[in-house]
């Protein structure tokens, strides 16, 4: 090889040595030794723990990389045996929790030494501070942390919801203080019961018609139970007013029985009258509810019989449905 060439390449490979960025035990500060311009090493200030720093060789001029550990994939690392580590799965996991049942998600750990164990939940990929150790750090009492500790410097820490919402659902992470912090993330699902309005022959309702004096039944049906006890799991209202489980004044009564994994409820009313009509809601908490309308008309319109007409209007290209007086049937 010729002496300039293997002189050019001795003095690449120095300089590319003399580059080389050293950082202090401890995550403290990180000292850069080479050359700037001709100028000797010089001090970079003191980094944040969270994120990692990259710097290309001199002569290039560009600005470090910045990479957020959430934007970017997780690196791959190898942790000591000895070292603080989850040992929870690798990627998402998914827990399901009806509403309002209690939710309970898990995050294991081992060898945690001095380091500390925080849940945090994302809301529109906002980090919020749920719990920092042993403390929770949002005004809910719903919300605990409790820590379990088990052989071999394993533990366990749990983060309990009470009562889950619509609104607890999300994705939460557990974090282990290392550098890089260690994440185990839980999406949690909160799944509300389906409520269905039916009329006695279990056809599904949104308007019914009954004739004033007729005995009438709707149903309301939930396909799976809230963690609420009998008899309270549904609740009927007619308008703003509810519906105590039996009124012989208004002719009126109220029945719940368990159905398979949720529950079925028969509204019952004898001798209908125009008072009677209105809407009706049957719900399980403030959120969830379904609604119909009973209209209870008088013996002057019929729109219970099968002459009913279904007409069209040629003006507005509307449907309707016109009642028959009696002297037109």
């Amino acid at each position: 090889m010729d002496s300039r060439v293997a002189t050019a390449l001795n003095l690449h490979v120095i300089a590319l040595l003399g580059a080389c960025l050293f950082i202090e035990p401890g995550g403290g500060k990180a000292t850069a030794y080479g050359t700037n311009h001709g100028m000797p090493g010089h001090q970079f200030p003191r980094f944040q723990k969270n994120f990692w720093y990259e710097y290309s060789t001199p002569p290039s001029t560009s600005f470090p990389e910045y990479i957020d550990y959430h934007l970017s994939p997780e690196p791959v690392t190898q942790i000591p045996p000895n070292s603080p580590h989850l040992l929870n799965p690798a990627g998402m996991e998914n827990i399901t929790a009806q509403l309002g049942a209690p939710a309970r998600l898990s995050c294991l750990v081992k060898n945690l030494q001095d380091k500390t164990v925080s849940w945090l939940k994302r809301n529109d990929d906002v980090p919020i501070l749920v719990t920092f150790g042993n403390s929770v750090y949002i005004h809910d009492v719903r919300i605990t942390v409790e820590r379990n500790r088990y052989r071999e410097g394993k533990q366990e820490w749990v983060l309990n919801i009470l009562n889950a919402q619509k609104s607890d659902q999300g994705i939460y992470e557990c974090q282990i203080s290392t550098e890089p912090p260690q994440i185990h993330k839980v999406h949690l699902y909160v799944e509300a019961p389906i409520l269905t309005v039916m009329d006695g022959f279990g056809r599904e309702l949104v308007d019914q018609y009954y004739k004033v004096g007729s005995s009438l039944e709707v149903m309301c049906t939930v396909d799976r139970l809230p963690a609420r006890p009998l008899p309270q799991i549904i609740e009927w209202r007619h308008g703003n007013r509810r519906l105590a489980q039996e009124n012989s004044t208004l002719g009126q009564i109220i029945h719940t029985e368990l159905q398979g994994d949720g529950a079925i409820s028969h509204l019952s009313i004898t001798q209908a009258s125009v008072k009677h009509s209105g809407i009706y809601t049957c719900s399980l908490s403030d959120t969830i509810s379904q609604s119909l309308r009973l209209h209870i008309i008088d013996g002057k319109y019929d729109c219970l019989d099968a002459t009913n007409v279904l007409y069209k209007d040629l003006v507005a290209t509307k449907w309707k449905i016109r009642c028959l007086t009696p002297s037109e049937l």
